[in-house]
């Protein structure tokens, strides 16, 4: 089917489109690049799981437990060589992290006692069901400024208990939205979800979470899959449009458009958007360094090849095809070379089918955003913010060859 077809309840008037060709708002590319300036040292306290989730990618987990004083020691080395002005990203994971809350609390403390400075956080995703203690919601809710905890929910009590172990009635929702003032979930929908968006995320933006919504990159999306996606994604944004819903979706922000790029002479074949191997890295319990979390033995086959020679891959070998590196969304896409490598033991090779969700969703936030501005154009209240966002929609139509 072609993009035409799949994206055509999302394309914005022709004539709404041209007026946005002369705008030129003076918003600075570095507010939407904070990445830049961003290290990630993810530690593994331990690879178990109280959960047996659908879509998991973690299929060998063992029992071993990280040491304190191996986290210790890694944490010391990257606050060495962290680059004056970066932030250094902390991030736990699992399993479900907070299984080891004894080892994130010691390491925490040990961390805010040693380091005063603001130029670091830390991280896990949580499913959300290990809050029992008293002790473990009381610590949290002490340190919520310096611990950034996002729930790992998938909906409504029907669409998560069918991805994840029926788990939702182990949630207590309401301790994340007191504790953290801008709540916000790692929501995944899978082809099979997708007539049920429209109530997933409507669920969870009134309970009063931020959502960002994740598109199964591992799943095979069909045309019926996609066109239903489009049709409850488009009900989502007129609804917010329309100011019944309020707007606290990833998938209506302006960062897919305004990094939409026309094709360059970049060596993209060598690039990788998710700085793997480069400015991110996880450590597994034992010690062992890996460039990403879907390179580590529990989620891969390494098929004998040794951690040396899979960072060697990553810096020099080519890890985009042609096609991907001609391609306009190109800096929108989820790449995973960890999946790939999983899948068909390629770097390079690709799930085409997941092209389509992110060409919709790149058009469902021009889509919103161009109403947006239609509506304040009309009274002349444009921000410099959105004629910058304006002209960037110009350019995906005109790329695309949408507008003569």
């Amino acid at each position: 089917m072609k993009l035409s077809e799949y994206i055509s309840p999302l394309l914005l008037d022709q004539n709404l489109v041209k007026s946005f060709s002369e705008m030129n708002g003076k918003w600075y590319e570095e507010t939407i690049h904070s990445e830049s300036k961003l290290y990630t040292l993810i530690l593994v306290p331990s690879e178990l799981c109280n959960l047996h989730c659908k879509y998991c990618y973690e299929t060998t987990k063992n029992s071993t437990h990280m040491d304190i004083s191996l986290a210790r020691k890694l944490i010391k080395e990257y606050f060495e060589i962290l680059p004056i002005d970066n932030i250094l990203k902390i991030e736990l994971r699992g399993g479900e992290p907070l299984l080891e809350f004894d080892f994130i609390k010691k390491i925490c403390e040990w961390t805010f006692e040693n380091y005063k400075s603001n130029n670091y956080y830390f991280y896990a995703v949580t499913n959300g069901t290990c809050f029992s203690s008293s002790d473990c919601r009381s610590w949290f809710f002490k340190y919520r400024d310096k611990i950034k905890l996002p729930l790992s929910i998938d909906g409504t009590k029907k669409t998560h208990n069918s991805n994840r172990d029926n788990s939702f009635e182990l949630i207590d929702i309401d301790f994340f939205l007191k504790t953290w003032k801008n709540a916000y979930t790692y929501t995944t929908v899978l082809p099979e979800n997708s007539a049920d968006i429209f109530e997933n995320l409507l669920f969870l933006t009134q309970k009063g979470f931020t959502v960002r919504a994740n598109f199964e990159f591992a799943q095979t999306w069909t045309d019926d899959n996609i066109i239903t996606c489009v049709q409850q994604l488009h009900k989502l944004a007129d609804e917010i449009l329309k100011k019944r819903i309020k707007q606290r979706l990833n998938l209506f922000s302006c960062y897919g458009f305004i990094d939409f790029t026309e094709n360059s002479d970049e060596d993209r074949q060598h690039m990788l958007n998710c700085n793997a191997g480069h400015r991110r890295f996880i450590y597994t319990p034992d010690g062992k360094k890996y460039p990403c979390h879907t390179l580590v033995p529990s989620a891969f086959n390494h098929y004998g090849v040794n951690n040396e020679v899979i960072f060697e891959k990553l810096y020099n070998d080519v890890l985009n095809p042609p096609d991907c590196c001609q391609c306009y969304y190109y800096y929108l896409c989820y790449i995973c070379v960890g999946f790939s490598m999983s899948y068909a033991n390629d770097y390079k090779w690709r799930n085409k089918s997941f092209c389509e969700i992110t060409r919709i969703r790149t058009f469902l936030s021009a889509y919103y955003w161009g109403k947006k501005i239609e509506n304040n154009i009309a009274t002349k209240k444009l921000s410099d913010e959105e004629k910058y966002i304006a002209k960037k929609i110009y350019t995906l139509y005109k790329a695309e060859n949408l507008i003569e």
